[in-house]
């Protein structure tokens, strides 16, 4: 798969280890291990009984969709720019500002699934605003799937949360995308089995 430099940051052990050179198997192989943390999964099942009324003691693991996400960022820091939840609910938002690496996690009942995207903005290199869409899907309807769009800050100002979901539901395990105008691109993959996928993207220019 294709490389992308991630920078080193040194607030913690994990990004220490995760290196300088992260190829996006490597970043999906971070979400992956996320995903056996005994941690999430009690947060997942805890946000997924709260906002369905479930009763906790008696739902399992095994009936819930959990999608955690690995991003790596090469450049500026990004800060959110906007958001959208079809299907699912936060257990550990997506991160604002995005630095060198960021991570998330949604849930939800088994028989909804998880859909969602986010757009970052920052300057590229050359001090032009810019934006990055990451769109990510694990459901029984839609299967896994990943959508990514990348070019100047003004192509994202009103964006049309529905023609993305039409897009995304067209879309692969795998995704890239460049534009040559601003230099910026990104790339993103989900994999997984028994509705639990990681996601992982990698944002540069």
């Amino acid at each position: 798969m294709a490389s992308t430099q991630c920078k080193r940051i040194d607030q913690t052990a994990v990004q220490r280890s995760f290196g300088k050179n992260a190829s996006l198997d490597e970043i999906i192989k971070h979400a992956e291990r996320s995903l056996e943390s005994q941690e999430i999964v009690d947060k997942s099942l805890a946000v997924v009984a709260k906002n369905d009324g479930l009763p906790q003691p008696v739902f399992g693991w095994n009936q819930i969709t959990v999608v955690t996400g690995t991003l790596c960022n090469q450049g500026n820091d990004k800060n959110i720019m906007d958001s959208h939840i079809w299907a699912g609910h936060i257990v550990n938002g997506f991160p604002n500002p995005l630095e060198s690496l960021g991570f998330f996690t949604l849930s939800n009942k088994s028989v909804e699934g998880v859909e969602a995207g986010v757009v970052y903005s920052s300057e590229n290199e050359a001090g032009v605003e810019c934006g990055w869409l990451l769109a990510f899907a694990d459901s029984k309807a839609t299967g896994q799937r990943v959508y990514v769009e990348c070019g100047r800050k003004n192509k994202f100002n009103n964006i049309k949360w529905g023609e993305v979901k039409k897009k995304l539901e067209k879309a692969g395990k795998t995704a890239q995308a460049y534009d040559a105008e601003t230099g910026t691109s990104v790339n993103a993959g989900i994999r997984g089995f028994q509705a639990k996928s990681a996601v992982g993207a990698s944002f540069n220019g």
